[in-house]
């Protein structure tokens, strides 16, 4: 179950990367410019008496605005996940906590989105759901040491000293550079 997890976790990188690189839209083609034709010279008017004053104009209904285009529908899990990750990084952790959980909902083998979900939750001081979701991330993802880090900062925030220095003694052993 590890690899399987493991080999979706990466799939799913892969996809999310491949449309980071792809263009936004598709060659656009911009049309040519038309040439106006050469106007033909202008005829001198026939001097007219002067006309009786018409009435004011009458004005033209208003014509209805355009609404704007209607937004982008998030429909995969990565792209929940993205958008998650972006009001993370905006440090606006409770309005993340609604992507990450649909996409968890898509894909409930998403290890990265439950590390990210608990790591809001751990900001929002929420350390009971945080823990949760790390336990989650760990079990999904066992040498995801990332998660073993947040695990040991909610940890310490329920305050279980030693559950934290052993999860960040773990995430050490994970984190450090493999010896050549």
């Amino acid at each position: 179950m590890k690899s399987v997890a493991k080999q979706h976790v990466d799939e799913a990188i892969a996809a999310a990367t491949a449309r980071e690189k792809a263009p936004e839209t598709a060659s656009v083609v911009l049309p040519k410019p038309v040439q106006p034709e050469a106007a033909p010279a202008p005829t001198p008017a026939p001097v007219v008496a002067p006309a009786p004053v018409a009435p004011p104009p009458v004005p033209k209904p208003a014509t209805p605005k355009l609404a704007p285009p209607p937004e982008k529908t998030v429909t995969s899990a990565a792209e929940y996940h993205a958008q998650g990750r972006k009001l993370i990084q905006d440090e606006k952790f409770a309005e993340a906590i609604v992507p990450l959980t649909e996409a968890l909902k898509l894909d409930p083998y998403l290890a990265v989105g439950f590390n990210a979900r608990g790591y809001c939750y751990s900001r929002l001081r929420k350390f009971q759901e945080a823990l949760a979701d790390f336990n989650e991330a760990i079990k999904l993802n066992p040498a995801y040491g990332n998660a073993y880090t947040n695990r040991s900062a909610a940890k310490r925030g329920l305050g279980d000293k030693a559950g934290a220095d052993a999860d960040l003694a773990k995430a050490r052993d994970l984190l450090k550079p493999a010896a050549k």
